[in-house]
């Protein structure tokens, strides 16, 4: 994230997004074996079913939510949203997947990851956290260099894909061939509304993406570092996760030398103008933008209490579209927060989506016609669905 952009502490989550860990066994036991079930049901690509289980026992002992909000988020939008995701969706819920994983070699990888993670942000000292356990968990959360190491360099979704069932792995959008994608640098060309186009510094070639929100905290220029992954989308391509703006002397290092980039990223993240830092990334399943980013930028400045339930929230991102679409916004700044990824990533939040089916009047059919076609999918197809049901709706009336 942004150096700029500090994350609250948060406590531990543990690496099958379990709450935390400083209860007593006992106590701890029923979120075990829970988490259990929640575990073998997302191997069997049962979204409902592992909410199911989390759902049980959505408060730990000391009356917070005990399960990590970025697993309930990607259940709920399999669970609501089942057969209209995209096939790339299924794999980077295999990425999620990967790292739940525990026991025997998952654990060695685990703590050299965060072994080799720590260092390069400078040691323990340089994490902050109420206690060490706290610090390292938002590591294993949040952490950029982390997931790289555990789930490529360290072997995290190979292991995972050699014991796999065959169902979850056809599902997912060419996953075995993420296994062996290489770092690279890359730099950002243009964007619009559905597509960003990187250029391959390794190749020089100019690589379109669904625009999810890979380039939502980068301006024209930028350059970042990350892994572009084959998917079976119009653009074919897309980054297995947000990438990691960094100034322009790293990513053409990494470009010329993939197999050397944590060395280069390390001694990039060091420096005092680095742009980003590794720490404070969500990895959501659906999108690449951070939901505190979308919230400050569609709300406006509103209090998020402002807007308390999933109906309010839902219209007043209609209203924001709306006013957006009909060219009387004010303008914006040339390196403001990219706007269109933002409205991608709050269609899909469970929280919204929980509220457009009733937030959505006829009024509302020309704003969802426009985001239909503005927007990749899986975005574009809930405001397809909400169009169509607004139309079924006036053709029942008018009967």
């Amino acid at each position: 994230m942004p150096k700029s952009r500090k994350r609250k502490p948060h406590r531990r989550r543990g690496p099958s997004g379990s709450g935390p860990t400083t209860s007593g066994h006992a106590e701890l036991q029923p979120y075990v074996e829970l988490m259990v079930r929640a575990d073998a049901a997302e191997l069997r690509g049962d979204a409902c079913g592992a909410l199911e289980a989390l759902d049980q026992r959505p408060f730990g002992p000391d009356g917070k939510l005990f399960w990590r909000r970025e697993r309930l988020t990607r259940l709920v939008q399999l669970a609501q949203l089942g057969p209209r995701m995209p096939p790339w969706v299924h794999a980077r819920w295999i990425l999620a997947q990967a790292l739940q994983q525990g026991g025997g070699a998952a654990d060695q990888r685990m703590m050299r990851a965060l072994e080799v993670a720590v260092a390069a942000r400078g040691g323990e000292g340089a994490l902050t956290g109420i206690d060490r356990v706290d610090a390292s968990g938002k590591v294993i959360d949040g952490d950029w260099i982390f997931r790289q190491l555990a789930l490529y360099e360290l072997g995290g979704l190979a292991a995972f894909l050699r014991t796999a069932p065959a169902d979850l792995v056809s599902g997912a959008d060419r996953i075995p061939d993420w296994v062996a994608a290489p770092m690279s640098g890359f730099r950002l060309i243009s964007r619009s509304s559905r597509t960003v186009v990187w250029e391959d510094l390794a190749t020089g070639e100019r690589r379109p993406v669904d625009n999810i929100g890979p380039a939502a905290l980068a301006v024209l220029g930028d350059h970042v570092v990350g892994r572009l992954v084959p998917v079976s989308t119009e653009c074919a391509w897309m980054f297995e996760s947000a990438p990691l703006v960094v100034e322009e002397g790293a990513a053409r290092a990494v470009a010329d030398a993939p197999g050397d980039w944590l060395a280069i990223v390390t001694a990039a993240l060091q420096r005092d103008d680095a742009p980003m830092s590794q720490a404070g990334f969500e990895f959501a399943m659906v999108t690449d933008v951070p939901r505190v980013l979308w919230l400050l930028v569609l709300l406006e400045g509103r209090p998020v209490k402002e807007v308390s339930d999933p109906i309010a929230i839902a219209r007043v991102l209609l209203d924001r579209a709306s006013v957006e679409l009909s060219g009387t916004a004010p303008s914006r700044e040339p390196d403001a927060v990219e706007l269109w990824p933002c409205f991608f990533a709050a269609v899909l939040d469970p929280f919204v989506l929980g509220g457009l089916d009733g937030a959505v009047s006829i009024a509302d059919l020309p704003t969802l016609e426009a985001l239909a076609e503005l927007l990749p999918p899986p975005a574009a197809t809930v405001c397809g669905d909400l169009r169509n049901l607004l139309l079924a709706r006036e053709r029942c009336d008018c009967a």
